[in-house]
């Protein structure tokens, strides 16, 4: 199919209208009678039609008109509110008043505010203070009852009501709750134009009356601000709407009746609405003597004869009047001339005539053809979300729709004096203009670029144009559309930003598993070396006594580096705690001094401690946490000084109105950072030096772990370092108020506490306990699979005296533990490893318990994370030690559950309310 058809004049529709000359003329050979009769009744038909349309437009010009008064008159109501901050009941009624004293047909004015459901209740106790006793937002039920309104996001209720009288229910209607005004409102918020409803039934003015309705128009008012260009920003800004009721028969009646009597009808339509309820209004001549009253139901269509329809656009919706003629309306129009004068004029009028409703009819049926055809490209166009224009060669606009001004800011004045290239922004509008000619060479183009707004903003756009010609095929413009890409660029920004932070995430875990690997193999081949240097190598004392030193040393390297990736662990898992407890700040100090002491001596370096008086003789705080911070601070102080000193000053901060807070200040003369370095410091996985090269060894988790356990504290890690002049970290932590203890002052200032001496001393007694130190006596079942455990924790009770049984997994364990129970000779104490074969360490105390086993148990376990030692302790558990054991640790809490050389024992072994059910064997039946 053609496009021209598009184009094709609506004269081809309607051939008559253009051949009625043609027609006369054929028939004047007729007979004059004949001829007299056609031309006059068609020349009388054609005025009669002519005065009618002239007429109806008349009428309809004063329905639009009114229409479009009343409208005028809410939309000042609308602007009172653009106008002021805030509008009082008085002024609304002293403004609304005199609208409606006045023939316009408004049934009532009112003021909608927006309330959200949460702003609901003080809403409604504003309004009863405001003095409208027993408020409430009401919606109607299925009965038509006034009722509380149901809960919602949002409210519109009538709150300024005017006219008072007569509108008693209206306050606090909702009126976002009825069908038949929610349509309405959710338009004229969204579009920030007027919106009206359907059709609404009033009641009749009086009995003889036929069907009456109006409408009701909402107008929305908007919070003061910038420009609404979105959606979304009208619904986010609406204040409230103002409600206007319009009663169409008082709007029309009172306007047309005062006119001269023609005998025409008119109906007026709604064209927006479904099938059956278009209907508004009838306007029933007077010179009609019989009752007649139209259908409601009727819908708007073509009418038979005689008739005119003008379109009116009310409120977002489509109305239209449609004038018709009474029964005798020709009859009443008919005019009878002279024959002869007829006859005699006949021939010359007829031609003349005949040419005048030619021309006249084609150029009508032109124009609104012409029109409509603008109209509708006009409303395509304006439809569109994207931006369209058309432009010449020279570039100069030529046609744009509504969007252009929308997203530019710039008035249709202002658009029709600027060139395309003047819309986009100066970096953009090289390739803007190359995209220009691409299409007047290429035919079609397109280009990205930046969208200037006239308020300077700018707005991406993916820009299409295209070639138009004209039935020549001949170029005569450009036409060009746009697609906002803003968010699409964001997303590509935001994506890029967010692949680049990975990449560099990923680059510095595998450098930090990188040095983890090189961390880990360091000591590993040390123990291993040594090792097999002890196993091969035939060694003095000396030598063998210096070798395990070096293979304990690294194991210790090792066991820490384990801890600090267990640290880790806790804290990206968000598992970390603290345990406050009172303690001694100088005893934690002395502690970390001392257990550093034999590192510095052996780099010839100063550690000093400096302490500030006063202070506080005891701090609430987690004194483990307290010492692994102090301990990662000052071993990395001590790492990186080859020489000069590490210098740790203690003082409290009494800051006014403010609870004290405890400063530890670790100073060095060591190899100092850049300000580059200190941001990367207490990253995760990452390290100040990541080479292959780097001096100094290390995992880089320690002031990671070091910065979380400081704030779980209260507090912060602060750095100040330069390159070559040392480093400067101060740990300030928040204890809380000490415990009505007298202050602290250095040794030289206090008649008490620990000296420096005797914490030392205290701390190197605890760290050089041997076997040889211990002595103990009782049975012991250790309960391990790993064979070499078994064997060195075999060795170390042995040597201290304790008799020591094996099992291999829970469920020899809990066999042994009857048969010695049966045997009269209890074991003193179990040694449970956790994770074995077949019954695990779990279980086995736990039947070992309900069986009626009341002698200690001592969990041994690999499992090192902070819920371990609940488990342990919920399956039955009297103590835990965790692996690799420390034979310290290990000793000392055998020798708190077994009694003192000398002392009787304390009856370990089976304790039951009853005999017990049967032979050992059936524990392990027991249910889990």
């Amino acid at each position: 199919m053609s496009d021209d058809r598009q184009f094709e004049t609506p004269l081809g529709t309607m051939p008559w209208k253009r051949y009625v000359p043609l027609a006369l003329a054929t028939c004047l050979g007729l007979g004059a009678t004949l001829l007299f009769f056609v031309l006059a009744s068609g020349w009388e038909k054609r005025e009669i039609e002519d005065h009618f349309e002239h007429e109806a437009k008349e009428r309809t010009l004063i329905i639009t008109g009114e229409i479009k008064e009343t409208m005028l008159l809410l939309k000042s109501v609308a602007g009172l509110y653009h106008a002021s901050n805030e509008v009082d009941r008085g002024e609304f009624h002293q403004f609304v008043t005199p609208f409606l004293s006045s023939e316009n047909g408004i049934g009532t004015v009112q003021w909608a505010p927006r309330v959200l459901a949460a702003e609901r209740a003080e809403f409604v106790a504003a309004a009863k203070q405001g003095g409208l006793k027993g408020f409430q937002i009401t919606e109607r039920d299925s009965q038509g009852r006034m009722v509380r309104a149901a809960r919602r996001d949002e409210y519109y209720p009538a709150y300024f009501v005017q006219p008072r009288r007569g509108n008693r229910a209206a306050p606090g209607f909702d009126f976002a709750s009825d069908p038949r005004y929610s349509e309405a409102l959710r338009q004229a918020r969204d579009t920030g134009e007027a919106a009206a409803t359907r059709r609404i039934p009033l009641d009749p003015l009086d009995r003889q009356s036929p069907a009456r309705f109006g409408v009701s128009v909402f107008l929305p008012v908007y919070a003061k601000g910038p420009a609404l260009k979105t959606v979304e920003d009208r619904r986010s800004r609406i204040e409230g709407v103002v409600f206007g009721s319009l009663q169409l028969a008082l709007i029309m009646e009172p306007h047309i009746t005062r006119t001269h009597e023609k005998g025409i009808e008119f109906h007026v339509y709604d064209n927006s609405a479904p099938e059956g309820r278009q209907f508004l209004y009838f306007h029933r001549s007077r010179l009609r003597k019989e009752l007649y009253e139209p259908d409601p139901r009727a819908t708007i269509g073509a009418p038979e004869g005689m008739h005119y329809s003008a379109p009116l656009e009310v409120g977002g919706r489509q109305w239209s009047i449609v004038c018709t003629p009474m029964p005798g309306y020709v009859a009443m129009h008919r005019t009878w001339y002279s024959s002869w004068t007829l006859l005699a004029g006949g021939l010359v009028l007829t031609g003349l005539l005949t040419r005048y409703v030619l021309v006249n009819t084609d150029r009508k049926l032109a124009e609104e053809a012409l029109r409509n055809e603008k109209a509708f490209i006009d409303a395509s166009l304006n439809a569109l979300q994207e931006i369209f224009y058309v432009f010449d060669s020279q570039g100069k606009f030529l046609r744009w729709n509504k969007r252009v001004r929308m997203v530019s800011g710039y008035g249709d004045d202002q658009i029709a004096l600027m060139k395309v290239i003047d819309l986009f922004a100066e970096e953009d509008r090289e390739r803007v203009a190359e995209a220009i000619k691409e299409v007047w060479t290429n035919g079609v183009s397109q280009v990205e670029a930046a969208f200037l707004t006239k308020d300077g903003q700018r707005i991406a756009y993916e820009l299409t144009g295209s070639l138009l010609k004209d039935s020549e095929r001949n170029a005569i413009a450009v036409c060009g559309a746009g697609r906002n890409i803003t968010q699409r660029k964001r997303a590509e920004a935001e994506l890029a930003k967010a692949k680049e932070a990975a990449e560099a995430a990923n680059r510095a875990k595998s450098e930090f598993l990188a040095n983890m690997s090189h961390e880990i193999r360091t000591p590993m081949t040390a123990i291993m070396g040594y090792t097999d240097l002890l196993a091969t190598l035939d060694l003095s004392k000396e030598e063998r006594q210096e070798h395990l030193q070096t293979i304990r040393r690294n194991a210790d390297a090792l066991l820490s580096l384990i801890n600090d990736i267990l640290d880790l662990s806790r804290i990206e898992a968000d598992k970390m705690t603290v345990e406050p407890a009172y303690c001694s700040v100088r005893n934690i100090v002395e502690d970390v001094i001392s257990s550093m002491r034999v590192r510095a001596d052996g780099k010839a370096i100063d550690l000093e401690v400096d302490y500030e008086a006063p202070l506080p003789r005891m701090i609430r705080v987690d004194p483990a946490r307290l010492r692994q911070v102090l301990m990662n601070l000052v071993g990395n102080a001590i790492k990186f000084t080859d020489e000069g000193y590490v210098r740790v000053a203690v003082r409290c901060l009494r800051e006014h109105d403010a609870a004290a807070r405890m400063e530890f200040e670790v100073s060095d003369t060591g190899i100092g950072m850049t300000a580059e370095g200190i941001a990367q410091l207490f990253q995760s996985f990452t390290q100040i030096d990541n080479s292959s090269t780097r001096r100094f060894g290390g995992t880089g988790l320690g002031l990671v772990i070091s910065r979380r356990l400081a704030e779980m504290l209260g507090g912060e890690i602060r750095v100040e370092s330069q390159p070559g002049k040392g480093s400067t970290f101060t740990l300030v932590i928040d204890p809380g108020p000490p415990e009505g203890d007298p202050e602290f002052r250095p040794p030289s200032d206090a008649a008490g506490g620990e000296t420096e001496s005797t914490a030392t001393e205290s701390t190197a007694t605890e760290s050089t306990a041997t076997i040889g130190n211990w002595e103990l006596h009782g049975r012991v079942l250790l309960a391990e699979d790993a064979l070499d455990n078994r064997r060195l924790i075999r060795i170390v009770l042995e040597e201290i005296g304790l008799e020591v049984d094996l099992a291999d997994d829970g469920r020899t364990a809990c066999q042994k533990a009857e048969a010695s129970a049966a045997e009269g000779r209890p074991y003193d104490l179990i040694l449970m490893d956790i994770q074995m074969p077949d019954l695990d360490g779990y279980e086995a105390t736990r039947q070992l318990r309900r069986a009626g086993w009341q002698g200690p148990i001592v969990a041994l376990t690999a499992h090192a994370m902070d819920g371990d030692r609940r488990r342990c302790l919920e399956a039955g558990c009297d103590s835990y030690v965790s692996k690799p054991i420390d034979q310290t640790e290990l000793l000392s809490t055998i020798a708190r559950h077994l009694s003192s050389p000398g002392e009787p024992k304390k009856g370990p072994g089976f304790i039951f309310a009853q005999p017990p059910p049967g032979p050992w064997g059936q524990l392990n039946q027991v249910p889990v």
